[in-house]
């Protein structure tokens, strides 16, 4: 009798143990990922508002971009041969299924994504972010999309954030692409010296 007490108050305490686990962070901020202690949290745990390294704030229904392939030469990848590398159908699981197998294809470019839920995974301590498309379209034969690891779509340009602030090489392809449409006269004068304005102190490193 009173080895099941022990027993049951065991397996009592391990209960209220793990249900006290976090099942959500209210914000995280993403240079800080790496140091949350996983001990601490689910598995998959929700995470609110997470807050990028250039002060951007992302949260369920958080619009972004999708960039272009990091592998465009479809060359083999972290164990698979895919273009984009951390962007796939269907939201993330363990048993995902085999839509949208091999990852999105380049035409993907440019697609706007609502960001349906953002979840740190326990052990790897990875950001993972389930999305759906602006355009209320499916993405493969599902209606989800999920990013399999954030900071690296970020670093590898397969995500584009539309809050970030451009950068000076990204100041100077925009110049050059608008003095480009000056000269063949699709854009005024007045136009090119708006832009030429507006992107002289990124370009200058005044910003």
């Amino acid at each position: 009798m009173k080895n099941t007490i022990l027993t049951l108050l065991i397996l009592m305490m391990i209960s209220v143990s793990y249900g006290q686990k976090k099942a959500s962070h209210d914000t995280i901020y993403m240079e800080s990922v790496r140091s949350v202690n996983a001990k601490k949290h689910k598995v998959r745990a929700l995470v609110n508002v997470l807050i990028l390294e250039d002060g951007t704030v992302l949260k369920k229904g958080s619009i972004l971009i999708l960039g272009k392939p990091s592998n465009s030469d479809y060359e083999k990848v972290e164990n698979t041969a895919v273009n984009f590398t951390q962007i796939f159908g269907d939201r993330f699981s363990i048993m995902q299924s085999s839509a949208c197998e091999g990852g999105l294809e380049p035409s993907w470019s440019n697609t706007a994504i609502i960001i349906s839920e953002i979840k740190l995974h326990k052990k790897s301590k990875d950001l993972i972010v389930n999305f759906t498309l602006e355009n209320g379209g499916k993405v493969c034969t599902g209606d989800y999309g999920h990013i399999l690891n954030f900071q690296k779509a970020l670093d590898r340009r397969e995500i584009v954030n539309l809050n970030a602030p451009m950068t000076k090489a990204e100041a100077m392809e925009k110049l050059l692409e608008a003095k480009k449409l000056y000269e063949l006269e699709v854009m005024t004068k007045e136009e090119y010296d708006a832009i030429k304005l507006k992107l002289s102190p990124i370009l200058k490193g005044e910003q």
